[in-house]
Order: structure tokens, then C-alpha cells, then sequence
């Protein structure tokens, strides 16, 4: 009997100790306020999970016009950040990101959960394995008291193809709901950048940034044809007027006594 109760301990510790999905739990904290990263690294000081953005938070239950607020800068040494990384053998990975700090007497808390799914692709319409962004919670606790926000299970503000990293130089709204309470918006402002299972050289760019590009890239091109056909038109009233001057020498000489 005690024998199965030291196998149940050991068994029960080997699971503790490896954490989420069988991997090791000792992942370390990465904060660069330079460069404004941050995220989780390896005991090799590997990015496992990296991450940049700046937030600002939409308060719909705040009275007034003032509910838009800056969040703290979770690239900051004043924010505790704690979490896992996916582990690379698993096909369905899972990683986890969470950021504590201390404002106004109140503890608040910014969750992040990154999964692998099977979507269909906004681009090609077809099926593919990508990772999401697929759950954000939003905490605050006052003493006693505390109230969390989530977002709706079938939200997802973030995805990319694996082996790819995220990029987008627009904003992106996440909607964090309470059924008591009116909705918060967190706003991701850019330049925004994710990487939640180790680092890629592949780049993902945002739909948004995508058009807006496209679109800018388009009128450039406009602006530039429009200029090059004013300048060919101009080109050909000076060439025009040369050739009417020199094949009808005559008709000018008379405008020119007539002067």
C-alpha cells in the first residue's frame, strides 16, 4: 500500500513539476522597455513566447466622455509576468501569458492564451493550421471584491499560419464582456507584433495593414502615372506647336504682320 501511495506522489509530482501539456513549468519573465518586448524565455534565455504592443482600454462603465485610458506598458519592470510555453513536440500547443501589477490600490490582471486551431484562411478559403490568440481576461480586485471580463468564445483578434509571426501597423480592437457589467475594448496599438511559440523569420502581415498598404501603394502609383501624363501632354502642345510653326511658315509670318 504504501508502495502505490510513493508511485501515486511521484507520478502526481512528475505532473506538477512539467506543468501544461507534460513540459516543465521553469520559464523565465523578458521585459525590454527599449525596444518595448516583452514575453517568456527558456533556462537558455530562448524566446519561447514574445510579444509587442501597447494597450489602451475602453471603459464603457466609466460615466463621462473620458473612458479611454492607457494601460500599463506590460514591457515595464513595475508588471509581474508569469506563464508557460507550448511545448514544440505537441501538435495542439497551448502557451499562456499573464501580466499583474498594482494601480490605484487595485491589483489587475491581463491574460493572454495562445492555441493552435484548424481555421479557414481569411486569404485562400481554405482550411488551414494556424495559431490564435484565442482567449484575453481582463481582472481587477479591490480588497475583498474583484470583476473579470473575457472574450466571447468564438472572438479571435490575432491569427497567423504556423512557422509565423504576426505583424500589423494598425489597431486592433478586442471586445472583453461581463454579462453584469457594460463591455471593455482593449485597443492594441502599434506596432504590433507576436510570436507565442518561439521565434520565426516568416512574416504575417495584418489584413488591415495589408489593404491600407495596397491602397497607399496603389495611389502612389496614380499620383505618379497622372504626373507622367501631364508632362507627356505638355511635351506634345510645346512639339505640336513647333511643327505647326515650321511646316506652316506662312500662316505665322501673317499673324505676326498682323501684330
Amino acid at each position: 500500500m504504501s508502495l502505490v501511495l510513493l508511485l501515486l506522489f511521484f507520478c502526481f509530482g512528475f505532473v506538477i513539476c512539467n506543468g501544461h501539456n507534460g513540459h516543465r513549468t521553469a520559464f523565465l519573465s523578458m521585459q525590454d522597455a527599449v525596444s518595448g518586448h516583452f514575453g517568456l524565455t527558456t533556462e537558455q534565455n530562448d524566446p519561447c513566447l514574445l510579444l509587442k504592443f501597447s494597450v489602451s482600454m475602453y471603459n464603457l462603465n466609466i460615466n463621462g466622455t473620458n473612458i479611454k485610458s492607457p494601460m500599463v506598458d506590460l514591457s515595464a519592470s513595475n508588471v509581474k509576468l508569469d506563464g508557460f510555453c507550448a511545448n514544440p513536440k505537441h501538435r495542439n500547443k497551448h502557451a499562456q501569458l499573464t501580466g499583474k501589477w498594482i494601480e490605484n490600490g487595485r491589483e489587475k490582471i491581463l491574460g493572454l492564451m495562445f492555441t493552435t486551431e484548424t481555421i479557414k484562411s481569411p486569404i485562400h478559403q481554405v482550411e488551414e493550421v494556424r495559431w490564435a490568440l484565442s482567449t484575453v481576461t481582463y481582472s481587477e480586485s479591490y480588497q475583498d471584491s474583484s470583476i473579470d471580463f473575457k472574450t466571447a468564445n468564438d472572438s479571435i483578434a490575432i491569427s497567423a499560419p504556423q512557422k509565423q509571426r504576426f505583424l500589423c501597423k494598425d489597431r486592433i480592437n478586442i471586445t472583453l464582456r461581463n454579462s453584469n457589467y457594460k463591455d471593455i475594448v482593449l485597443e492594441l496599438e502599434p506596432e504590433i507584433e507576436a510570436q507565442p511559440f518561439g521565434t520565426v523569420s516568416n512574416i504575417f502581415v495584418c489584413e488591415r495593414t495589408r489593404r491600407r498598404t495596397l491602397s497607399e501603394a496603389f495611389q502612389n502609383k496614380m499620383t505618379i502615372f497622372s504626373g507622367v501624363v501631364l508632362g507627356l501632354s505638355s511635351v506634345s502642345v510645346l512639339t505640336g506647336y513647333s511643327l505647326r510653326r515650321q511646316l506652316m511658315p506662312e500662316r505665322f509670318r501673317q499673324y505676326e504682320a498682323f501684330n
